[in-house]
């Protein structure tokens, strides 16, 4: 009978740890916790200087007004960003046919070495970005390619065979340009909807 009480015990005390480690079991990884985190207490970005596919110079706070959703790419990437762009820009279109929605889009690439910005032109004009609604952008200064990808908590890591192993995600920032929401790189739809309803 000691024993079994003493396995009831040991079992409730496991899962209430694993309870509080896990936000209630909302999340299993650092990754869901980092995007909890974020959509509890959005996060003001630092005043980052790119320069978009146009050559226009801009930061996060000229997006300031309307929610943005962020993607992180590189433009030799041979899978997953190639995938994002895409998806990117069917929601670019998607978007469009919506009336009055100020819902803008960023890629920026954290490969500002071969992603001149001839480079950001070409592959903006092979998807269709307008240099308004939607943009490809590069950061010039590698002290704030660092601070911004880590403000989103990008995780970029040289490789000699891929370019770069990296993290995927749809970021939105929200009108009063902060870091509000993160998701999953397949709930393009979902992050729409969040960024229409945060301009409402």
């Amino acid at each position: 009978m000691l024993s079994r009480i003493l396995v009831v015990a040991v079992l409730a005390a496991g899962f209430a740890a694993l309870a509080a480690a896990t936000d209630g079991l909302r999340v299993v990884t650092a990754e869901g916790a980092r995007r909890l985190q974020v959509e509890r207490s959005p996060r003001r970005l630092p005043p980052t200087s790119m320069v978009d596919h146009k050559g226009i110079p801009f930061s996060w706070q000229d997006l300031q007004g309307g929610p943005v959703l962020v993607e992180f790419i590189f433009t030799t990437c041979p899978d997953i960003c190639q995938k994002m762009s895409s998806d990117f820009g069917e929601l670019v279109r998607a978007a469009a046919t919506l009336p009055a929605t100020p819902v803008r889009f960023v890629s920026v690439s954290f490969d500002p070495a071969r992603d001149t910005l001839r480079q950001l032109n070409s592959v903006a004009d092979y998807y269709g970005a307008d240099g308004e609604v939607w943009r490809f952008a590069r950061v010039e200064d590698p002290s704030d390619l660092e601070e911004i990808l880590e403000a989103f908590g990008i995780v970029a890591i040289q490789s000699p065979t891929r370019g770069f192993e990296h993290n995927a995600a749809i970021h939105g920032v929200d009108t009063e340009g902060r870091l509000a929401r993160i998701a999953d790189i397949s709930q393009t739809e979902e992050m729409l909807r969040w960024a229409i309803e945060d301009a409402d």
